[in-house]
């Protein structure tokens, strides 16, 4: 079969998927899930190594396109999105006041989704960054739908623009790398279909990686992995491990443009930084949703103690977690770049929560180390 018509036929197993298919039913949907991811990853496997930047963006936007406009309903996220730009427009800020408290001072469109919002009693956790774009979607006061649509369509063209600037910048033997990054089906359902904003972290961190291959100066590519940790915190992981791999000048530097940038990138967080951080514990002492290391631990704890021991199990796992990532930034030798993929590995095995979208950054140092499938 022609490698393009295939493509066609995987554009149409994706509209089927994300149009089609309702959340409720399961089955079809995790089997279409994974024989789109199957089939595309065969795709990739096959596509032509003399294919320009032009057609391999071409597709990537055709992909994007067959999921743009299908609202969001994976999960409940995009309805505290659209709250908190709701509160920004009123002059508000939404590490300030809890859903529940500001509810009697909402319109009726922002009012109506109040029963959809999770955790509606704690502060915002989406940084200044998400807020930004966020306002920019609701525009005047749209509702909730069309609020979708335009982040849908904004976070689609800041993708494009930073994959465009990758491309050009890389090797075609990086380019054949980034294709399983930029074409991963995961990745488009998860960011473009449900708006999760660890797609933005995936280009961001590639963008780093990509101007330290074509420059080979570490304090050029620090810059966008500042922007990734700005636009959220868990790139903070590898931190040690960059630490070790830059030499002593290239070390400063970073750490110079970290310390300046990073509360510029974030300013508006910092007045209410004790509520957000309240927010953030929820993910530590609360939260449940990992069905590895911990859930294990867990019940050891319950038939032992006889109560579910989050609130000391989320803190220890925490802590282990911490110094896994300094042995493997200190003590370990190895590439870095596996080390990288061992160290967020452990992260997201060892943390109490943990929804499908935190896997896309593993993704990008996947690709990095060599894990991926390609």
């Amino acid at each position: 079969m022609p490698w393009r018509v295939a493509g066609g036929i995987l554009v149409g197993l994706l509209a089927l998927t994300v149009r089609v298919t309702p959340r409720e039913e399961w089955l079809w949907l995790i089997g279409l899930t994974g024989l789109l991811t199957i089939g595309v990853f065969g795709w990739i496997k096959t596509s032509p190594a003399s294919l320009s930047i032009w057609e391999i963006l071409t597709w990537a936007l055709v992909f994007r396109l067959t999921t743009l406009g299908v609202f969001p309903s994976w999960s409940d996220d995009v309805f505290r999105f659209y709250w908190d730009a709701w509160v920004a427009k009123l002059g508000g800020s939404p590490y300030a006041q809890t859903p529940r408290d500001g509810l009697p001072e909402m319109p009726p469109m922002a009012q109506a989704i109040f029963p959809q919002l999770n955790s509606p009693d704690y502060y915002s956790v989406y940084l200044p960054w998400h807020q930004t774009l966020f306002r920019l979607a609701l525009g005047e006061g749209s509702n909730v739908h069309v609020f979708a649509l335009k982040l849908q369509g904004i976070y689609t063209f800041i993708e494009l623009i930073c994959w465009g600037i990758i491309l050009k910048l890389s090797t075609m033997d990086w380019i054949s790398r980034w294709k399983w990054i930029l074409w991963n089906p995961i990745l488009i359902l998860e960011f473009i279909g449900n708006l999760h904003v660890e797609g933005l972290l995936v280009v961001f961190l590639v963008l780093s990686w990509t101007l330290y291959l074509s420059t080979s100066k570490m304090w050029i590519s620090i810059v966008p992995f500042v922007m990734a940790i700005a636009w959220k915190w868990t790139p903070l992981v590898w931190v040690p491990l960059l630490w070790v791999a830059f030499d002593r000048s290239n070390r400063w530097k970073a750490l110079l443009f970290g310390v300046v940038s990073l509360p510029i990138f974030t300013w508006s967080l910092w007045p209410e930084v004790s509520r957000v951080g309240a927010s953030l514990d929820l993910y530590f002492q609360r939260f449940e949703f990992n069905a590895s290391v911990y859930y294990l631990f867990r019940d050891m704890g319950i038939w032992i103690l006889g109560y579910n021991p989050i609130q000391i199990l989320g803190p220890w796992l925490s802590g282990l977690t911490v110094f896994g990532i300094l042995y493997w930034a200190w003590r370990h030798p190895g590439n870095g770049r596996v080390r990288a993929y061992y160290s967020y590995t452990l992260y997201l095995a060892l943390a109490t929560t943990v929804h499908p979208w935190y896997a896309l950054p593993w993704m990008v140092v996947s690709v990095l180390s060599g894990r991926s499938a390609g």
